[in-house]
């Protein structure tokens, strides 16, 4: 229609013919009905993307910038002209007049190639109500272009322009003054959003006052940033899946997202879905129901059911070996060990079998002269009543079991998991004693263990040692160590025949003081005054605790003490 010759936009009607509709009230109800259904007004850039696209355009870019000359509203109201642009096949003028401006009718009904079929895309850029809009198109140099201007009673004019390849829709939006430059990171969330996986290059420029000028890139290859991602092509259809913080499952057609929903397949498991077949609904809410879904939901199931099981008992591996490096090296990786609870979470409801997992191990081992760092538990490692050892942190019990070759594994992760063999604490089970060298002790704890140690061999004690104890044991005014004890930084490994009570004499001559015992302490305290007396007390509860305290031993003791002149 040449210029000044005014139309309303028809409403669909087989029986109506589009010459004898004006601007009515049915046409402004028919748009205003279209554009409800847009509960975020700025996804109209998802329709205009979707149909740039389905034009085949390489290229797709986003402007925004300020347009003083067409504010109205004074100081309080700013005027952005937001131009979306591609270099797509373009319209002729009776492509505009028969179904860009024909509500519910699209060239793209029976081509499954194409995203958009039903002839409402182009309306949603009235949800966002802008003060103009205009259409500029052309299908190449060899024919005319065409410009669409709409009026504000929805009525249109349409005109030749210069030839041009492509389309741009241009609107003018009014925003508060001072609120452009939140108008700009909107649009970004929602080209985000929307277009985040499109398969050409999608470029938003943004040129507002009072803030320096954007170019922001917005399409990314279709993936999952998440733990233990994987993607699986088939054709032209794309699966993605990973553990994510936001598990659900989203459907997309050539990366325009048609639908998500809170639903995951599995928990802490998020889906991606794009698929040529797929289609949203009239209503824009959901993705539709057919043949198509039920085979994308079958590829997507089959996905999570098999490769992201194997990928993420491979992640596993990959984050306990770098926690456990972390852990050896003295440092605390509160990244990667979170991220390595979410995997560990993840094992239940993927039903992976948790003993066939490597776990991270408290202290690095030796194992046929090789260090190891991480490895699934097997019966092997069963060493304590038939289960697998565990700790929270590394001790001197967890290192005494390292220099044995006994894995011992972190237990704040490992406690998490579904095991078919309930994991003990390592330091329930075993003890550890650090000797503390003569020479670092205090001066009254030094005379205190030679005095005791003179009493004690009376009783058959070769030697008296002092000791720091952890884990089981730990309680003990003494352990029993082999005569072969030294005072190397190797904590001693207590077994349960240090532990005995039944007599030093059966098993081991040499004993070792735990230094942090209410005994052993007293008795320092008490050497203060006289070293005879707190050493003859110190000596006889050892005998006592020992079961060797007999009459005559007693006697011998105080015989000895009184001798050398103690109290």
């Amino acid at each position: 229609m040449r210029k000044g010759n005014r139309l309303s936009p028809p409403y669909r009607d087989e029986i109506q013919s589009r010459e004898s509709l004006g601007a009515t009230e049915v046409v402004r109800d028919a748009v205003t009905h279209v554009v409800r259904q847009f509960a975020d007004p700025l996804a109209f850039y998802r329709e205009l993307v979707q149909n740039a696209i389905d034009a085949g355009s390489t290229r797709i870019d986003v402007r925004i910038r300020g347009d003083s000359r067409q504010a109205q509203g004074g100081d309080s109201e700013a005027i952005l002209c937001v131009d979306v642009h591609d270099d797509g096949c373009g319209m002729t003028r009776d492509v505009v007049e028969r179904c860009l401006l024909v509500l519910f009718r699209s060239t793209k009904e029976t081509d499954r190639t194409k995203i958009g079929k039903f002839g409402v895309g182009f309306y949603s850029v009235f949800a966002i109500e802008p003060r103009r809009v205009l259409v500029h198109t052309g299908t190449g140099p060899d024919a005319p272009g065409h410009r669409v201007r709409f009026l504000e009673e929805l009525a249109y004019e349409v005109e030749e322009t210069a030839p041009r390849t492509g389309t741009t829709v241009r609107l003018f939006v009014a925003v508060q003054r001072g609120e452009e430059q939140s108008f700009v990171d909107k649009s970004i969330a929602a080209l985000r959003r929307w277009c985040r996986h499109v398969e050409v290059p999608l470029v938003l420029h943004a040129s507002i006052e009072s803030a320096p000028d954007l170019e922001r890139r917005i399409d990314e290859p279709f993936d999952i940033d998440g733990l233990a991602a994987v993607v699986e092509r088939d054709g032209q259809s794309v699966t993605a899946a990973a553990l994510t913080g936001t598990p659900g499952i989203s459907f997309y057609n050539r990366g325009i997202l048609l639908h998500e929903s809170p639903e995951p397949l599995l928990p802490d498991v998020e889906v991606k879905i794009s698929d040529p077949d797929l289609g949203h609904t009239l209503s824009r809410d959901d993705v539709r129901r057919d043949a198509a879904y039920a085979r994308a939901i079958k590829r997507a199931q089959r996905l999570v059911e098999r490769p992201l099981r194997e990928r993420i008992a491979t992640a596993i591996a990959e984050h306990a070996s770098a926690y456990a490096r972390a852990r050896h090296a003295g440092e605390h990786n509160r990244v990667v060990e979170g991220q390595l609870d979410t995997l560990i979470r993840a094992t239940a409801s993927c039903g992976i079998d948790a003993t066939q997992l490597h776990w991270p191990l408290i202290e690095r081992i030796v194992v046929d002269g090789r260090a190891q760092e991480a490895a699934p538990i097997t019966r092997a490692d069963c060493v304590a009543n038939g289960q697998p050892l565990r700790d929270s942190d590394s001790n001197a019990v967890t290192r005494a079991l390292a220099a044995r070759g006994v894995r011992v594994f972190d237990g704040r992760t490992l406690t998490g998991a579904q095991l078919r063999v309930v994991p003990v604490r390592a330091t329930d089970w075993y003890g550890a004693a650090e000797v503390v060298p003569m020479e670092a002790l205090e001066v009254a704890e030094r005379a205190l263990v030679e005095e005791a140690e003179r009493l004690l061999r009376q009783l058959g004690v070769a030697r008296v040692l002092v000791a720091t104890l952890a884990g089981k044991g730990s309680n003990r005014l003494f352990v029993a160590l082999a005569p072969t004890a030294t005072t190397s930084d190797q904590p001693i490994l207590l077994e349960s025949e240090h532990l005995g009570t039944n007599g030093w004499n059966k098993w081991r001559s040499t004993i070792a003081l735990a230094r942090s015992h209410r005994t052993f302490r007293a008795a320092v305290r008490a050497a203060a005054a006289d070293v005879s007396l707190a050493a003859f007390v110190l000596a006889r509860a050892a005998a006592l605790v020992a079961g060797e305290l007999t009459l005559e031993h007693d006697l011998s003791l105080a015989a000895d003490v009184a001798a050398r002149g103690g109290s």
